[in-house]
Order: C-alpha cells, then structure tokens, then sequence
C-alpha cells in the first residue's frame, strides 16, 4: 500500500513539474520569438531605402540570418515535440490500459524533457547570439 502511495506521489510530482515546465517553455519561446521577429522587422526598416533592400554590414547579415534559423529551430523542436507525444499517446493506449499506462508514460515523458531542455539552451544561446549580433550591425548602421 506504501509503495503504491510513493508511487501515486511521484507520479502527481512528475505531472506538476511538466505542467510547470511546459508553461514556462511556452512563455519563453513565445517572447523570444516575438523578439526575433521584432528584430528581423528592424533590420528590414532600416536596411529599405529609396526603393532598394541594402544591408548596412555584416553583423546586420548575420543577425538576420541566425534570426531565420532560430525561426526554423523554432518550428523544428515544436514538431518533433508534437510528433512524439502523439504517437507515444497513440502507442500507449494500444499496448497499455491500467496503472502501466501511467507508469510507463511519465518514464517517457522524463526522458523526452530532457532533450526539450537542451533544444530550449539551443534557442536561448541562439537568441543571444541574435541579440548581440542585431546590437551591434545596428549600431555600426548608425554611429
């Protein structure tokens, strides 16, 4: 009865920490992509003039490119992320149908955190790098 308790427990934990970690990850990704963008639409306005697209430098270059590929890492991690959790859900529930199920999907979903931790420190350096190369392409543009 104890370890079934125990059990019970480290399951709800595991749950309350995903939930937390998921949200979290949302707002994350949600702001940074928000600035991203922001920083790609910068550097498209002042790089437009007369009529002609001229990129000032190339910390500007750079920026704008590690902008779109932060973009498509984006988008990468979110689809492997909804991929594998539909079908380990799918796969589950057809080789699964009691206190396994539950067991053996929070085992599941530990490792898979995991790694959507190190694609979150991906996008975060990247978003640095972005930041740190838009800083300074933007001030070489003007001074």
């Amino acid at each position: 009865m104890a370890t079934d308790q125990v059990k019970k427990n480290f399951e709800d934990s595991i749950e309350e920490g995903n939930g937390f970690y998921n949200t979290q990850s949302t707002k994350v990704s949600q702001n940074t992509r928000t600035l991203v963008m922001g920083i790609i639409t910068t550097i498209w306005v002042v790089s437009y003039n007369d009529g002609s697209f001229m990129l000032s430098n190339n910390w500007m270059i750079a920026s704008l490119f590690i902008g779109f590929a932060y973009l498509a890492i984006d988008i990468l991690h979110y689809f492997i992320d909804t991929c594998f959790y539909y079908n380990k859900l799918l796969s589950l529930e057809k080789k699964y149908g009691d206190k396994k199920y539950l067991t053996t999907y929070n085992q599941s979903l530990i490792k898979h955190s995991r790694l959507s931790y190190i694609w979150i420190w991906i996008k975060f350096l990247s978003f640095v790098i972005i930041a740190f190369t838009f800083l300074i392409g933007i001030l070489k543009h003007f001074f």
